[in-house]
């Protein structure tokens, strides 16, 4: 992340009225992680960083493609990585 952010700022983002994803369907989940996305693109973010095991699980492909060649990290990837 240090290598990534070099010297710049960062933002967070979060859907608290989301909470909790348990009774939430996929695609509500999807439809909530994709507006997030949007908002952030259009503020012109250079990574992105999914830190929650279910937007990562249930969203996280449809984020990379929209996301293009921008680099997106996630909380998953690394672990299952080493499996």
């Amino acid at each position: 992340m240090e290598r990534l952010a070099d010297g710049k700022t960062s933002s967070t983002s979060a859907t608290p009225p989301a909470f909790p994803y348990g009774t939430k369907s996929r695609a509500t989940i999807e439809t909530f992680a994709m507006q997030i996305v949007d908002f952030l693109l259009e503020n012109d973010v250079k990574a992105l960083v999914i830190a929650c095991n279910t937007i990562a699980a249930v969203a996280g492909q449809k984020i990379r493609q929209k996301a293009g060649n921008m680099p997106v990290l996630d909380v998953i990837s690394p672990r299952a990585g080493s499996l």
